[in-house]
């Protein structure tokens, strides 16, 4: 009807009254690739190195949409096609003497059966035409996406970090989740700090707040205070956080395979890591980094590796270039969420060897995240046991695992099979996590606690995090000293007492 009411149609008219039909249906796709990917890890972690949003849009997010936008371009121009020869048959498109071949399919019509290929051959170029656009779409995608390519062949020093009281909020559907409840700790230079708990425990949360990595909203810092050198992180920019995120702290996230991006080469992410916060850089001398990153992190032939894209990595190798770019700029925080979750075990013995490498080689002061006992042991000079968002126990490593102060610690150890036991089934810890939308009230742990039988105190009163004797051993539990002398072993049951 428009096309009719706009009078003599020109190709010119009709091409921008069907661009104006149809363009919603390429916007719609955009915009629901671009949300999708959003929330990729991979783009949280191009954040973490500090890439502003612009850089992240058209560098990061852009390449992975490129394909289904090419596709859905061309089938929108086999549409507009078709839709072009309909209007000009029923006499309502392009009007002569300018050809159409919906106009010589209706003037084929009228020679009846007697001339049959004025109808057919025009129909025959209509559906080869679309039919090759389709084909050219598919083409270029695979051109432009690079994972559609098959493989090729003494005193104490000043902390670094210290955060006090901080609180991280999210809302949902459900009410607000309390993730982080007054966190408080401290990181020392060249240290490992361990933080172990549950999944949900608010490791995570912990320590991507400070570097402005969770979503807000639905999250939101309440309170609190992350000092870095004498900044408080928590009141800076997002310029000037992304000047310290990737360059004096960086971050090792937890599945390396969604964390680097899949359409650029991983030389080229660890020289983007380095260029980010060195723009002054040439490209090859970024390159002869990345280089050397890769071959200190004990990537095999870097020379080649360096120019092939994740997907071409095993995990653990790919874990290895992570770390690689985490390392790149020398930080002085090195963050490890989760790093061999995703690894087999014969992968994280060696992960853990370049980690111990990497920290050797930066004198970086590392924060290992992570629900893995024996990571801690093996890695960790202090550690802090977290649960439902609040801290419950500190202390160095061997104090810890010789004589914890927590029923929660306690129990996580006691989850652990034994090899110097025989047992025929592992001792999990009773019930679940408390809801963070509403904790119970007293004691977080007191509904699973083997240690509080019912006592009035541990139902009604929280515990703080306290001194246990005169070490930097700390619990958050009111009966802590009951626990003397017990290592990771189920405690025999008290009797109840107000």
């Amino acid at each position: 009807v428009a096309a009719k009411y706009l009078g003599h149609s020109t190709p010119l008219k009709l091409a921008l009254l069907l661009a104006f039909l149809i363009w919603t249906s390429i916007a719609r796709i955009v915009r629901g690739s671009f949300l999708s990917l959003r929330e990729k890890e991979y783009v949280e972690a191009a954040r973490a190195a500090g890439a502003g949003d612009v850089r992240i849009m058209f560098r990061h997010m852009l390449p992975n949409t490129i394909g289904p936008i090419v596709v859905a371009a061309t089938l929108t121009i086999g549409t507009a096609i078709l839709l072009e020869a309909v209007l000009s048959f029923l006499g309502f498109g392009i009007e002569p003497p300018t050809p159409a071949l919906g106009a010589l399919l209706n003037e084929g019509q009228d020679q009846g059966l007697d001339k049959w290929w004025l109808v057919t051959f025009p129909g025959v170029i209509i559906v080869v035409i679309v039919l090759c656009i389709n084909f050219v779409g598919d083409g270029l995608r695979d051109a432009l996406d690079p994972t559609q390519r098959p493989p090729s062949a003494a005193s104490v020093p000043e902390p670094l970090l210290t955060i006090r009281d901080l609180v991280v909020e999210f809302n949902t559907e459900d009410g607000i989740v309390q993730a982080v409840d007054g966190v408080s700790y401290e990181l020392f230079p060249g240290e490992t700090l361990g933080i172990v708990g549950e999944s949900g425990s608010g490791k995570s949360v912990s320590t991507m707040s400070i570097l402005g990595l969770i979503p807000q909203p639905p999250g939101r810092i309440v309170r609190g205070e992350a000092i870095f050198k004498g900044t408080d992180l928590l009141k800076l920019s997002k310029k000037a956080l992304r000047r310290v995120r990737g360059n004096e702290m960086a971050m090792v996230f937890q599945d390396p395979m969604t964390s680097l991006n899949p359409v650029l080469k991983i030389g080229f992410q660890i020289g983007e890591a380095i260029k980010t916060h060195n723009p002054d850089q040439k490209d090859a001398a970024a390159r002869r980094r990345a280089l050397e990153l890769l071959k200190l992190v004990g990537v095999p032939n870097p020379e080649r590796r360096v120019d092939q894209y994740p997907h071409e990595f095993s995990g653990g190798m790919r874990q290895r270039a992570m770390i690689a770019m985490a390392i790149a700029n020398e930080p002085s925080v090195l963050i490890a969420d989760e790093p061999t979750t995703a690894l087999d075990v014969t992968i994280q013995a060696q992960i853990l060897e370049v980690l111990k490498k990497a920290q050797d080689e930066t004198h970086a002061a590392t924060i290992l995240i992570t629900h893995d006992l024996g990571l801690i042991a093996e890695l960790a000079d202090r550690v802090i046991v977290m649960y439902a968002g609040k801290v419950v126990e500190v202390g160095d490593v061997g104090t810890i695992f010789a004589s914890p102060r927590h029923p929660y610690t306690i129990g996580l150890m006691d989850s652990l099979p034994k090899l110097t036991e025989d047992e025929d089934w592992l001792r999990p810890i009773p019930g679940q996590p408390p809801s963070l939308i509403s904790r119970p009230p007293g004691c977080a742990f007191h509904p699973r606690c083997f240690l509080s039988q019912g006592r009035i105190r541990c139902r009604e009163e929280e515990p703080p995090l306290r001194l246990i004797g005169d070490s930097a051993h700390l619990s958050a539990c009111h009966f802590a000293e009951e626990l003397e002398g017990r290592t990771g072993h189920l405690v025999e049951p008290v009797g109840a007492e107000a």
